[in-house]
């Protein structure tokens, strides 16, 4: 009989079981592909559908909304800060896409700087008195926060582009930079705890701990705002109508699984749901004609703070 059942549950999956595709414009491995894939992973045990993802990384996100828009077969397109924000603030260029719907804002990531264990800069009270020439990241939204941190010390900082957060690593550990602004992982937590790099402090607005080492707060100790990364989930606008409102339902609920969440906190600050996603997603929720409207709006404020804070 359990057999039966089985055979009977495995018919009935491969049967009625849909296959969304999402295309993520970062490589695998990345945060926000293990984001996405834990999503994934919890949408499949909640709807029975499965999402196939493909990653297209580089050109900051240019090659994956290209390859998103020439291929209708995809539904879902992975974004983030640095595609959404970072990206036109320093080159002039606003993102004003039909093909595709900003859907649910997933989480916010910290960017963390940190040196090597053979730095004279080993706190926030270092990298103010002893300011690094030279600092690293392999997104943007690096750079935008080292502009920002040069600019209220009246200081001068050269940022230098990497083309991934493994050279970004290489790059500070070799002694090619003395610092490197990245997203907060857990990874480079672990290498904090080993001695391999040490953790100077966050961009985001509070301290937090991560694996037991509790990172300290730029803007808090020093009243220097900075700009925190976040991720979301887009999907393309001229989808089958049943198809996109069974995808968006599915997502809904694996986004806001408590054991999703819980198993997010290790990539996002997020002890609670930010006040930033709850109004995002519950603007979308009660008014799905008018989201499109509201992303356009999101961008052009952070677009427009971003500018004013690099003038």
């Amino acid at each position: 009989m359990k057999k039966l059942l089985l055979m009977l549950s495995f018919m009935t999956t491969t049967v009625f079981a849909t296959e969304y595709r999402m295309v993520l414009p970062y490589g695998a491995g990345s945060q926000s592909d293990s984001v996405h894939r834990i999503i994934a992973e919890k949408f499949l045990e909640i709807t029975g559908d499965k999402i196939v993802m493909e990653n297209k990384a580089s050109s900051n996100g240019a090659i994956a909304i290209n390859y998103f828009k020439n291929n209708k077969n995809i539904d879902l397109l992975a974004l983030g800060s640095g595609i959404l924000v970072a990206d036109p603030a320093l080159r002039e260029i606003v993102y004003n896409d039909t093909d595709f719907e900003n859907l649910f804002y997933i989480g916010t990531a910290p960017f963390i700087w940190y040196t090597s264990p053979n730095s004279n800069i080993k706190s926030i009270d270092d990298l103010v008195k002893n300011t690094p020439k030279f600092t690293g990241s392999n997104i943007d939204t690096g750079k935008i926060n080292t502009i920002i941190f040069a600019k209220d010390l009246n200081k001068e900082i050269t940022h230098v582009p990497y083309k991934d957060w493994n050279s970004v690593f290489v790059g500070v550990v070799g002694g090619e930079i003395p610092i490197g602004v990245v997203n907060a992982t857990k990874l480079l937590v672990e290498m904090h705890k080993t001695g391999k790099v040490v953790i100077i402090g966050s961009s985001y607005k509070d301290d937090f701990v991560i694996d037991d080492v509790r990172i300290v707060s730029i803007p808090k100790h020093t009243n220097i705002q900075q700009f925190n990364g976040f991720i979301s989930v887009a999907i393309r606008t001229d989808m089958d109508t049943e198809r996109k409102q069974k995808l968006k339902e599915g997502l809904w609920k694996a986004i806001h699984n408590p054991e999703v969440r819980e198993k997010l906190k290790s990539y996002f600050v997020m002890p609670d749901e930010s006040d930033d996603m709850k109004t995002f997603n519950k603007f979308i929720q009660t008014s799905r004609a008018r989201s499109e409207e509201h992303t356009s709006e999101l961008q052009s404020l952070a677009y427009l703070v971003c500018r004013l804070l690099l003038e």
